[in-house]
């Protein structure tokens, strides 16, 4: 430390002002250098800071931080500073302690003459920022946006942090502006606080690169937000991701928002430009990458601590707060929010709070398991899900499933036949289901034929002069890529669960309340689905033709449901004869058609009308043949005989 000789040859009779910058590693350097290396500092501070006191004209200015403030955030720096020092490895822990010893002994001496001054208050930091970046900004300009979006917040007040609806934040928008209060909070608050983001100077070289965007790319904004900062430039991604240490989250990134290497990923988009596309914004905004770059900024640090950390994630308040500008309101930011938990691979919400995570989500896996996917494979689960519309044992119908040809209905089965048609049978041609049984092959009961056919079908056949095509409609094909969709899901969920080794995944995982909800609610929609295209019941009705019924169950059910509609449907058209039609109206119009053709005519070629004459309606059971034919000679509609040379009677 040397005396007050040194000072006089030095600084003489001058005006002077000495300026010492990053006091404490220093001071912690020393320390680690020599033993007495603090002490040595402090007796040079204390005779300084004499000589100075006792001397006009002379000042000093030292920005000395505590140990906490100092070291907390560097302490890996400061580790590695004092081992090239020592020219030994020396640990964090080794290196904050040297740090605190040497510290507080320079902190001692400085206190006995420092005046201690805040150059810039935390309300002024902006100013000093936008000074920094602009030639001039137009506070008229400023407080006419700042209305502009306290009108919003007020009427959204209910979904935003209560700060946002009151007065004084029209005060903080208009001292920030253009910058948005959350943005300058995110990099003062949290980027700030990795250890190699160098506070004010990173601030800076952030919101430098984010003007330079906007102004580069004309783009009109009334008040730049975090969501603006431009992630698909590789100089902003290295200096956010580079120097908070979060390089691991590139993937992240090209994955679910959108970045430099985007493009060579399959599809070469990513989840929130997919989502855009879904739905796009009304006014062209990208909603959904937005939305879901705040997530992914607010990510980067904090993450050592996760969800323990207040400075890791944020709420859906804060989120809204965020990214919601005049022309993309906080309801619109909820719906993009929402859809993370749907589309995205690595963001997630857990705990009340949005994050990103390395470790991707188990949509990430489905996701994969959906592209392995063979046609065959979503097509047996479609015709498995069909199948389950009908109950096998219907009393009514003998039920026939994944039709497609003529040959796929039995005949003479002496009981009705229903077809259900396959949802992949791309079109048919509904006459030919009904007189044929193949290629040249004359169907006999063509009476007892009905087809529930699905929307995923094209029917061909009704207009003679209608040529048949052998793939759907578009409006079919739409229906049935919609199906498609919806159970490539499900049998990715299925697979999944039944091994989920396989692909990485514990399967306690698996049990998670949100999965199992997840599981069941894409089981019942494809169910639903399923059940809500085969709308469409065909049989020949009472003038010879194909007749076509619309079927609606409620909610989509299947097996006994769908058969009662399918049953009232036929009843209410006259088509079906139960033994309820034994009135007298009933009996007189079955007797028109039974005599039509002469006075008399055999029971045994009643029967075979029945099923074969596609203008006579068809019978319940066997057994209304025989009540029918009962009360007729009951109430004298007609008379029952037996001729004695044969074993047929007849009416």
């Amino acid at each position: 430390a040397p005396g007050r000789t040194y000072f006089d040859k030095v600084l003489g009779n001058r005006k002077v002002l000495i300026m010492l910058d990053e006091l404490a590693q220093y001071a912690a350097r020393l320390e680690a250098a020599r033993p007495d290396g603090a002490n040595q500092l402090a007796a040079f501070l204390m005779a300084l800071n004499g000589y100075v006191r006792n001397h006009a004209g002379m000042a000093v200015v030292l920005t000395l931080a505590s140990a906490a403030d100092a070291f907390s955030r560097q302490t890996e720096h400061l580790a590695r500073l004092i081992s090239q020092v020592r020219g030994e490895e020396v640990n964090e822990d080794d290196a904050l302690g040297i740090g605190e010893r040497a510290v507080r002994g320079v902190a001692s001496v400085v206190a006995r003459d420092a005046v201690q001054v805040t150059p810039v208050q935390a309300t002024e930091i902006s100013s000093v920022l936008a000074k920094r970046l602009f030639t001039t900004i137009d506070r008229e300009a400023a407080k006419a946006v700042a209305g502009a979006y306290m009108e919003m917040y007020q009427r959204n007040a209910s979904w935003l942090p209560e700060e946002a609806s009151r007065e004084d934040f029209r005060g903080r928008l208009v001292a920030n502006y253009p910058f948005h209060p959350t943005l300058v909070d995110f990099l003062n608050k949290k980027l700030a606080s990795a250890e190699n983001f160098q506070g004010t100077r990173g601030v800076l070289r952030v919101l430098a690169l984010a003007v330079r965007t906007l102004w580069h790319k004309h783009q009109e904004v009334p008040m730049i937000h975090a969501c603006h900062l431009d992630l698909r430039s590789e100089r902003v991604v290295n200096e956010i991701l580079g120097r908070t240490g979060s390089s691991d989250l590139m993937l992240v990134l090209n994955a679910d928002i959108g970045s430099v290497d985007t493009g060579s990923l399959e599809g070469g988009q990513s989840n929130a430009e997919l989502a855009d596309q879904r739905n796009p914004h009304p006014e062209g905004h990208p909603l959904y990458e937005y939305t879901w770059k705040t997530v992914f900024l607010h990510s980067l640090v904090g993450r050592e601590e996760g969800l323990g950390s207040r400075i890791f994630g944020l709420t859906e308040s804060e989120a809204l707060l965020s990214v919601s500008f005049p022309g993309l309101t906080p309801p619109q930011v909820r719906t993009a929010l929402e859809e993370i938990n749907q589309s995205a691979f690595y963001l997630r919400y857990e705990q009340g709070r949005y994050f990103a995570s390395e470790e991707p989500t188990i949509n990430v896996i489905l996701a994969r398991i959906r592209r392995t996917l063979q046609a065959k494979d979503v097509e047996g689960l479609l015709a498995a899900t069909a199948r389950k519309l009908l109950s096998a044992g219907s009393t009514l119908f003998h039920i026939e499933n994944d039709v497609s040809l003529p040959e796929h209905l039995p005949d003479s089965q002496d009981k009705l036949v229903l077809g259900v048609v396959s949802l992949t049978a791309g079109s048919i041609d509904i006459e030919a289901m009904v007189t044929t049984k193949g290629p040249n092959r004359p169907r006999e009961q063509q009476n007892l034929v009905f087809l529930l056919v699905p929307e995923t079908v094209s029917v061909k056949g009704l207009n003679p002069q209608e040529e048949l095509f052998a793939s759907p409609s578009p409006q079919a094909q739409e229906k049935l890529d919609h199906l498609q969709s919806i159970a490539r899901d499900v049998k990715a969920i299925q697979k999944l669960v039944s091994d989920p080794h396989k692909y990485g995944v514990n399967p306690s995982r698996l049990q998670a309340e949100d999965f199992v909800r997840r599981r069941s609610d894409r089981e019942l929609a494809l169910n639903t689905a399923v059940a809500g295209v085969y709308t469409s019941l065909y049989y020949p009705g009472a003038s010879g033709h194909m007749v076509r019924k619309e079927i609606k169950t409620a909610g989509g059910e299947g097996g006994a449901p769908f058969i009662e509609q399918i049953r009232k449907t036929l009843i209410s058209d006259g088509e079906l004869l139960t033994s309820e039609n034994t009135t007298q109206s009933d009996l007189v119009n079955l007797s028109n058609l039974f005599f039509e053709l002469g006075d008399t005519i055999t029971l045994n070629r009643i029967r075979q009308n029945f099923s074969r004459l596609r203008s006579w309606p068809v019978l319940e059971s066997p057994g209304v043949f025989d009540r029918i034919i009962r009360a007729g000679v009951e109430k004298g509609a007609w008379c029952l005989y037996r001729l004695e040379a044969e074993d047929s009677a007849g009416p």
